[in-house]
């Protein structure tokens, strides 16, 4: 579900769904109302990384771990960041492909 999703289903636009999204004042009540229906129904949940590679935010932070046995590894939970996202690769099928 994305946010074109939603502004289709909503029969709104996209920059209005993301005006709704990022709690913009220039929004009638009643087109919140409505685009926050269909978000609440069909359960979206914003991509925190997507919005901030839209922003091209600086305050993003990626740190790049080699294995899970990887002392870092273990405290990367510890953080508080909550949009951690993870990226694995099976080194064995990458080197035989």
């Amino acid at each position: 579900m994305t946010i074109k999703d939603i502004a289709h289903i909503s029969g709104v636009g996209v920059a209005t769904v993301s005006q709704v999204l990022n709690n913009h004042p220039d929004v009638s009540e009643e087109t919140r109302r409505k685009v926050m229906a269909v978000v609440v129904e069909q359960g979206f949940q914003p991509n925190t990384n997507a919005k901030h590679l839209k922003q091209q935010a600086s305050s993003s932070i990626a740190i790049i771990v080699k294995g899970t046995m990887n002392m870092l590894f273990a405290d990367l939970a510890d953080l508080g960041f909550d949009n951690l996202s993870s990226v694995t690769t099976d080194d064995r099928e990458a080197s035989r492909q």
